[in-house]
């Protein structure tokens, strides 16, 4: 089944003394424990495929104002859509390990010495 797994929120703020190249708005995107495992199932999902490894990641705002400035700024929410096709990719894959791991194990068993 596929998923969509979500990040935090975070905000973006007008930074008034940037000058220069300096960008005008900053803020920082977390990437929480359940982004970060979406993303790796994309990518892998992707490498066996052979495809270069190429994450979207969406981003959706909303305009927001800070109670004590009035300021404007943004609040933000990033996701990572991780289709059907990609979790039975990932499935295959951890079911192809999980029998080469049986198999090693089974074959090693024989071989065992108690060193005492």
């Amino acid at each position: 089944m596929s998923r969509r797994a979500q990040g935090d929120y975070f905000s973006i703020f007008t930074k008034k003394d940037a000058t220069g190249n300096q960008p005008t708005q900053d803020g920082k995107l977390k990437i929480n424990a359940e982004m970060l495992e979406a993303m790796t199932d994309i990518a892998r999902s992707q490498q066996m495929d052979g495809q270069p490894i190429d994450i979207s990641v969406g981003l959706g705002f909303w305009v927001q104002t800070a109670k004590e400035s009035g300021e404007k700024y943004m609040r933000g929410k990033p996701s990572v859509f991780v289709t059907d096709d990609m979790e039975e990719k990932l499935k295959q894959l951890h079911d192809h390990v999980a029998q080469s791991s049986d198999q090693s194990i089974s074959n090693s068993d024989d071989d065992l010495e108690i060193p005492f």
